[in-house]
């Protein structure tokens, strides 16, 4: 059963894999940017933001079905692994034997890791693509305005925002909640680079934009006039956590 189930893990892997690149490969050159403009894809052929966002969630449903066949293997490979060690104890069986169901325990207990490591990584580039798939669609704030929705609280602050101020960010919230500020994502990450976001001006903070660390957050943002934009968790089509984007909204390097 894991078998099958990883080869069409591997196949959905390969069509999202391609996906991502493309949708990379049509981010605007930059200075340090390598690739050349011969080397890009043609406008038409770079996947949209939409298509993304399809093609991860066929791929995270792929992934359940995946981590259910690992966790009967595992539970499979448990109970033969405590059978043979019991048939050891008597020394009904040799330990060769008892090794090799160890090692099929072993190999079980990775894939039902692997997977995890698979599931979590979907789930961060899916909640980011269907975030920013949501953005996209809605009018952009006028400078100075402030507005919240079911999903999103969204300011268009003033102030030119840059990393170089995260420090600052984190003393003051230290001193109020005397813990440290949960950053998820200080500038550029590999998940935004596989869903052609430009980050490297912003951060995340794993903060419920509703609890009382979440509310200062924002007054202390909208004070400074810094812009940002909080995610309720709501995300439709994705398991986005939420948290609050400090910096402006992620110019896309593809269409929606």
């Amino acid at each position: 059963m894991i078998r099958g189930e990883h080869r069409l893990s591997r196949h959905i892997r390969g069509v999202v894999s391609g996906c991502l690149i493309g949708l990379a490969a049509a981010a605007p050159a930059s200075a340090d940017d390598r690739t050349t403009a011969s080397t890009r894809p043609p406008a038409g052929d770079r996947p949209s933001l939409s298509t993304v966002v399809r093609k991860l969630t066929e791929y995270r449903t792929s992934l359940d079905r995946l981590r259910a066949a690992a966790d009967r293997q595992l539970a499979a490979a448990t109970d033969a692994l405590e059978e043979k060690q019991d048939l050891h104890h008597y020394n009904v069986i040799g330990l060769e034997q008892l090794q090799e169901s160890e090692r099929a325990w072993s190999a079980a207990r990775r894939q039902v890791d692997e997977v995890a490591a698979w599931i979590a990584e979907a789930d961060s580039i899916l909640g980011e693509a269907a975030l920013w798939q949501q953005v996209a669609r809605i009018a952009p704030l006028r400078l100075g305005a402030y507005e919240e929705s079911a999903t999103l609280i969204r300011f268009n602050g003033t102030a030119k925002w840059s990393l170089r101020v995260v420090d600052a960010l984190q003393q003051a919230f230290s001193a109020i909640f005397n813990r440290a500020l949960p950053l998820s994502a200080v500038g550029q990450t590999a998940v935004h680079d596989r869903i052609g976001l430009d980050h490297r001006e912003a951060a995340d903070v794993a903060l419920h934009p509703d609890s009382p660390e979440g509310r200062w957050l924002m007054e202390y943002l909208r004070r400074a006039q810094v812009p940002f934009i909080a995610v309720r968790g709501a995300i439709a089509g994705s398991s986005t956590g939420a948290h609050v984007h400090i910096g402006r909204p992620s110019p896309r390097f593809a269409g929606r």
